[in-house]
């Protein structure tokens, strides 16, 4: 009965902001195995990263079928109860990523909506099931700004997205940083305006993003 009403309130809230934050999601065990695959996961593929023109930092898909060990966080114990909550019981894993944004002013930041335009044709409602959200863990320390930071527009998965003003959007007081400790988790509509910081503090940030769909 407890985690019912834990669950209902998380949908009320993912329905009013199009996002949620978990806290100690993963136990300081899990910090440490997931870093250890992370950067042995860029160890392995940075000859072929250092290929990709404008590539910097870590940006691998498909990390499943990389490392073993990222299979646990599909049906993770602290989020999977909300994914099937959010997307019903007929979903299907889309992809899995691995992120790691380096200190540098590489990268300057952007904000978008998951799955181009056709996408952002679909409209949220509450009264149904979700189409897709993403979970993403963060295995690394972000508690000031421009640190790389996940950024969103609060209950933004309402409203249309026009790319035109990126820019515009990028500079909006209304846009939000999120600020989290190793082992906390953000899980967000595809329809959130959400994006990342630059990368001004001193360490990397690195974080799994699992994608996960409702196919009916």
């Amino acid at each position: 009965m407890e985690n019912s009403k834990r669950l209902n309130v998380q949908k009320k809230n993912f329905d009013k902001n199009g996002f949620l934050i978990i806290r100690n999601a993963l136990s300081r065990t899990e910090i440490e195995l997931y870093n250890l695959c992370i950067d042995k996961l860029y160890l392995d593929k940075k000859e072929l990263i250092l290929k990709r023109p404008f590539s910097v930092g870590l940006d691998w898909k498909n990390i499943v079928s990389e490392d073993h060990n990222f299979i646990n966080l599909i049906d993770h114990p602290s989020t999977f109860s909300i994914v099937l909550k959010l997307l019903g019981y007929h979903i299907q894993l889309a992809m899995s990523h691995a992120i790691i944004r380096p200190p540098g002013d590489h990268f300057k930041g952007f904000i978008h909506t998951d799955g181009g335009q056709a996408m952002r044709k679909i409209e949220y409602s509450s009264k149904g099931l979700n189409f897709q959200i993403k979970v993403q863990y963060f295995l690394t320390d972000v508690k000031e700004k421009d640190s790389g930071n996940f950024i969103y527009f609060p209950g933004s998965h309402k409203n249309y997205f026009d790319e035109s003003k990126e820019n515009e959007y990028l500079m909006s007081n209304a846009l939000k940083q999120l600020k989290v400790n190793a082992g906390d988790v953000v899980i967000f509509s595809h329809l959130l305006w959400h994006g990342a910081t630059i990368n001004r503090s001193l360490t990397e940030r690195k974080s799994l993003v699992f994608v996960t769909i409702n196919y009916l």
